[in-house]
């Protein structure tokens, strides 16, 4: 239900639009989180109900307005269930006219908050010894779509760069996944070596910005994890 890649396909029917251009990646990977907070229950989700992730979003957050019944309380809840507990102070999810969240785009932050919601996903959905996404979430947002024959393509997280911020050499030495915004602003995160990188600098042309080598190049003046110590 929550797995798209480049072409989202339903039983007769081909959703042919690219959800890097009509929604931001990024914003949809934060209301996602929200979902499951919501939902509690990524492994109930039934693979064969698909439909477009960008009404999917939209339709949740009129949802959570409906049945919360509480102006106040609604417009609250991105701050109490997830931005306050991981001291996002920076974060702005944006409304529409209504006063209804976007959801799809319209998500601002700091560099340094997107790093906090990557290190939630790096940590497997918990945050400072509590956990704040449901278990198996993030497994369940980085395996590969069924839908995705390249197998690029997780829950609204990419698994590869895609191809349009790729440049010459889209590999990386070590494996990672990334949720990819608004003209090539990134949050990759790579655990096994416990990073989490972040691009904020719009690029209007996509060949120019070269994500992978970008990627490479701060991996490679990073220190690496000590993982034979406890906690390392």
């Amino acid at each position: 239900m929550l797995r798209f890649g480049r072409f989202a396909k339903t039983t007769g029917q081909t959703w042919k639009y690219r959800l890097w251009q009509v929604a931001t990646a990024a914003a949809i990977a934060v209301s996602l989180a929200f979902f499951s907070l919501w939902n509690g229950n990524p492994a109930g989700l039934p693979e064969g109900l698909t439909i477009a992730l960008y009404f999917l979003v939209c339709v949740f957050w009129i949802v959570i307005r409906n049945v919360l019944h509480d102006e106040a309380e609604y417009l609250a809840f991105p701050r109490r269930a997830l931005f306050d507990r991981l001291g996002m102070s920076s974060a702005v999810l944006e409304t529409d006219a209504s006063g209804t969240f976007v959801g799809s785009s319209y998500m601002y932050a700091t560099a340094r908050d997107w790093a906090r919601f990557g290190s939630l996903y790096l940590q497997d959905g918990a945050w400072k010894n509590e956990r704040v996404l449901p278990e198996g979430w993030v497994a369940y947002t980085t395996s590969p779509a069924p839908a995705d024959d390249s197998k690029r393509y997780g829950a609204h997280f990419w698994l590869q760069v895609p191809d349009e911020y790729g440049g010459r050499d889209a590999r990386l030495p070590v494996p990672a996944f990334h949720a990819a915004g608004h003209e090539a602003q990134f949050v990759t995160i790579v655990p096994s070596r416990d990073a989490v990188i972040v691009h904020l600098g719009r690029t209007r042309y996509p060949d120019a910005w070269d994500h992978p080598a970008f990627v490479r190049d701060v991996l490679a003046r990073l220190p690496r994890p000590d993982h034979s110590r406890p906690g390392g």
